[in-house]
């Protein structure tokens, strides 16, 4: 793990000094990701910037920039390359020698042999910008599911690119507009889709792209190298069983590699246990590492203990007190641009704790999405069954009546799931063929208009706003199947915008990497050719996974229900937080923004506060924006 940085001086007419230390303020933004050794590079007009995390070949020759032998190219790289001594041995039978057993090196030789063509052929979690100085060139890519971020801006004289969107502010010379855009589609999904940025001007390499910059000429083409395959599928067997199981064994071991200490993150979780079974299976006596919560409803410390008992780790228990609002200055920060899962407290608490024992960590994200863990999965099978059977007439003619409900009939729904305060029109509104399925499940503020103020919408309308909150689902891949298209939806939007945006900040503030097998690019290539119920059974979620586990872990762990990591938000804004809520809220700093309604987002607090609607991730995500 890595923080990278760079300026490109498109006009060649700025003074190498300034733009050299502007690079290294991009640095210091990020400097919790490589908190190990930091470097810059200056050549052509391109000056590069990089902060490590040493994490394999410590010495001093796997730093960066790094610099291939004949000087033609240099690369600055987040993450890690899975398949690198495959990549290396290729290399070497075609002639390259190398320096250093780092996988940095490999994507300088592979350049030269592949030229772009190398994006395609690397397995793992990336983002890198290399210069490849004879053809005049700037290479920056991003792995398939964006799990390193990948920013980029650009001004009538330069092209800036970093690890974060803090990294890029520190770049520009002037501060960016708010993107009113970006901050709408915000309201709606609780983070903002890779299609955006929270400022004007600034952009994001998408998952599974990369682009290209001709330093001659200034300008940039985008090409994807990656898309989903979802046929032929493969039904549920013993045989399938078995492809998932080694499939993921491979990932873990692919994922073990280290020259600092190792642990896996072990929650409890049906996800994290088997990933520890595997590493333990592997590398004996494996560290795991747990959290134990003082409320017994929060706490899985007794599910991992009894499974890092049963696979003799080494087993460390984090005791945390209890989650506190003090964090949230800082975790806003790291973050850059607005997110409001409260579980990344609880990520970011454990991650600063465990990193007295660990610098490289396993995880078990990725089951959910990939294998259906989801309760909205379930929630959402009516509505597929109907989208794929009814006309299209029918289904439209059903979302225009869905409009006309009174708001009093709207409010009711409200009170009955408070995660879509416009439960019968979202509903209805998922059927739209013109919509994607199940859209409704990630939403917090389906009537998000009736939150903004006159002139929020009157800047949405002057910047040329079209509703395109869809837009994050939409991929040239669009597969046939309903179930298909709601696992494409989480592969295009729930993991890059939200999943892995929570565990990768979460985690690289404390100077952690973290690692997840379940996201292996072959786990994730087999299961989206896998049929819809080989993963949600009648009665039983992620039917795979929960198979492999009643074979390797303790019954309690096997059967138990998904708890996920709790923070009481409730508590807080009915408790003795709520002058704090209040405050940001709905005080004089808030109201001076003139952002929203705030006579309406004072309602919906107070009937919160009274217990008559549970409004928290509304409130939630209003208040981590306020900050």
């Amino acid at each position: 793990m890595c923080g990278i940085a760079g300026i490109v001086d498109l006009r060649r007419d700025g003074d190498p000094e300034r733009i050299a230390t502007r690079v290294t303020a991009m640095l210091d933004t990020v400097r919790e990701r490589g908190p190990d050794t930091s470097g810059t590079w200056s050549g052509d007009g391109v000056t590069l910037g990089h902060c490590r995390l040493r994490v394999i070949d410590l010495s001093p020759e796997a730093d960066q920039p790094m610099v291939s032998a004949s000087g033609d190219e240099v690369v600055v790289y987040n993450g890690e390359i899975y398949n690198h001594h495959l990549l290396r041995r290729e290399l070497e039978q075609l002639g390259h020698r190398f320096r250093t057993r780092t996988d940095t090196e490999v994507l300088l030789h592979g350049y030269q042999e592949w030229g772009e063509d190398l994006v395609s052929r690397l397995s793992g979690m990336f983002a890198f910008a290399l210069l490849d100085r004879p053809n005049q060139r700037l290479l920056l890519a991003r792995d398939r599911l964006g799990k390193k971020p990948l920013y980029t801006a650009v001004t009538p004289s330069r092209f800036v690119f970093g690890t974060s969107v803090k990294c890029i502010v520190a770049g520009l010379e002037q501060a960016p507009e708010i993107n009113y855009q970006a901050l709408y589609e915000y309201l709606g999904l609780f983070s903002v889709p890779e299609e955006h940025c929270i400022y004007r001007g600034v952009a994001k390499v998408l998952p599974a792209e990369y682009a290209v910059l001709d330093l001659r000429q200034g300008n940039r083409r985008h090409k994807r190298y990656w898309s989903p395959q979802f046929y032929p599928k493969i039904g549920w067997s013993e045989e399938l069983l078995g492809r998932v199981e080694s499939t993921l064994r491979d990932a873990v071991s692919r994922r073990l590699e280290s020259d600092v200490p190792l642990a896996v993150f072990l929650s409890g979780g049906i996800d994290s246990s088997l990933i520890t079974a595997m590493a333990a299976t592997e590398k004996p006596g494996v560290t795991t590492i747990s959290a134990r919560f003082s409320e017994a409803s929060h706490d899985e410390g007794a599910y991992a203990r009894a499974v890092a008992d049963l696979y003799h780790t080494d087993h460390h228990e984090i005791h945390l007190k209890e989650t506190s609002l003090d964090v949230m200055p800082e975790l806003v920060w790291q973050y850059g641009e607005p997110f409001s899962d409260s579980s990344a407290i609880a990520q970011y608490q454990i991650s600063k704790a465990a990193r007295e024992l660990a610098t490289v960590v396993l995880t078990g994200d990725g089951g959910d999405e990939l294998f259906g863990g989801y309760r909205r999965y379930t929630l959402a099978a009516p509505q597929i069954w109907l989208r794929d059977r009814l006309p299209e007439t029918l289904l439209r003619g059903g979302v225009r009546a869905a409009g006309s409900f009174p708001s009093p009939v709207k409010d009711l729904a409200q009170r009955g799931f408070d995660r879509a305060p416009d439960a019968i029109r979202g509903a209805l509104g998922s059927l739209d063929p013109a919509n994607p399925p199940y859209f409704i499940f990630h939403t917090w503020f389906l009537d998000r208009d009736r939150l903004l103020s006159p002139s929020f919408k009157h800047s949405l309308m002057a910047g040329g706003y079209a509703d395109s909150s869809p837009s994050a689902f939409a991929r040239p891949c669009e597969p046939q199947r309903s179930f298909d298209r709601i696992f494409l939806a989480d592969l295009a939007y729930w993991l890059p915008s939200a999943m892995l945006v929570k565990a990768d900040v979460a985690t690289s503030a404390a100077s952690i990497e973290a690692r997840s097998p379940l996201l292996d690019d072959l786990v994730v290539d087999l299961a989206a050719r896998m049929e819809w119920r080989s993963k949600v059974g009648a009665r039983r979620l992620k039917r795979a996974l929960r198979e492999l586990a009643g074979r390797m872990l303790p019954p309690e762990v096997a059967g138990k229900r998904k708890w996920g990591f709790i923070v009481p938000v409730d508590h807080w804004m009915r408790g003795e937080s709520q002058t704090v809520f209040r405050e940001i809220l709905v005080g004089a700093t808030a109201r001076s923004r003139g952002l929203f309604d705030y006579d309406y987002v004072e309602r919906v607090l107070n009937e919160h506060v009274a217990g008559r609607v549970n409004h928290k991730h509304r409130l939630w995500s209003l208040f981590c924006l306020e900050l």
